[in-house]
């Protein structure tokens, strides 16, 4: 199984559990407040010495250590049971077991001891390993269970949401998760917006993948404090005939501007060689592309004096 999925689980939680002395770590979100009535003394003492032994970095002594409550079910309680899978979806993870990590998620998530609030959050970690598997429709709809209450978004689970559904080429939700992110970069681009997701959503899966890392790199400026305007499409020019009959090759540099939203403003021809043979090319090529704005003190901002070469080179 391919290594690295663990990155995308961006939420671990801390569920403090009766006669354990220590906290049980988790992939539930403000998991419920236990009673002493909810596990038994033995159970709460397994489960926290598992969920030790996968945070140190040993999950298969974790799992064996599990295997005493599958081994005699009738000597624990149904919610020791209960979230002895979700313990036991943490260990395989760590051991990139990711189908014995879903089959174990899904356990917990289908089991009668688990409130309705914990079964919502297993419904996240669910969704991302869904994901993972390209599962995409599930993918989403456990999203949507999990962001059925009424919260705020950290910015990695607006993140999420924007993968999840630009993932089933839902346009709606694409273009929601954007602006919940990015809302005012995304309105100073909103003119092109659709039409941009609208062509990738049209596109094939492995392109709406590389989209979603586009999307992130053109509106995210959170870490970005400071940004020179540079290429996000490029539109190669047609060579004119005439020049290459003549075997002629050559070039065009020009100063212009550059929108908020990544448009080539006003080009003017600074310098080329040799002169007059490819400026009409090579700006007809230069008003099709579009470029990452430029960023100044963390705001995206319009530039002028951005300066670009445009070459021509035959192939042999």
């Amino acid at each position: 199984m391919q290594k690295g999925l663990t990155a995308i689980f961006f939420i671990l939680f801390a569920t403090a559990f009766p006669f354990g002395g220590t906290h049980l770590t988790t992939a539930v979100a403000n998991a419920a407040t236990t009673t002493q009535s909810d596990f038994t003394k033995k159970g709460s003492k397994i489960l926290n010495k598992a969920q030790e032994l996968v945070n140190s970095g040993k999950p298969q002594k974790a799992i064996d250590r599990l295997e005493e409550i599958y081994e005699k079910p009738e000597k624990f309680s149904s919610k020791d049971l209960a979230y002895s899978y979700i313990t036991l979806a943490s260990a395989y993870s760590k051991l990139d077991e990711w189908e014995l990590t879903l089959s174990n998620y899904y356990n917990a998530y289908n089991h009668p001891s688990l409130s309705q609030g914990d079964r919502r959050n297993i419904a996240l970690a669910i969704s991302q390993v869904e994901h993972y598997f390209k599962n995409y429709e599930k993918a989403k709809n456990f999203w949507d269970e999990w962001n059925s209450r009424s919260r705020n978004l950290s910015q990695s689970e607006k993140t999420y949401g924007l993968r999840v559904h630009l993932m089933i080429a839902d346009l709606d939700g694409t273009i929601e998760y954007l602006s919940k992110l990015y809302f005012d970069q995304v309105n100073n681009y909103r003119g092109n917006l659709e039409a941009d997701v609208s062509l990738v959503l049209k596109a094939g899966v492995s392109e709406r993948r590389e989209a979603f890392n586009k999307f992130i790199e053109k509106f995210v400026v959170t870490e970005i404090t400071t940004r020179e305007p540079r290429p996000s499409k490029t539109v190669p020019p047609v060579y004119p005939e005439t020049a290459a009959e003549a075997n002629i090759q050559g070039w065009v540099r020009f100063r212009f501007g550059v929108s908020k939203d990544g448009r080539v403003l006003d080009p003017v021809v600074i310098d080329s060689d040799p002169k007059k043979v490819f400026e009409t090319a090579a700006q007809d090529a230069l008003m099709q592309w579009t470029f990452l704005p430029k960023i100044e003190d963390g705001e995206i901002v319009a530039a002028s004096d951005v300066e670009y070469q445009i070459t021509f080179k035959l192939e042999n």
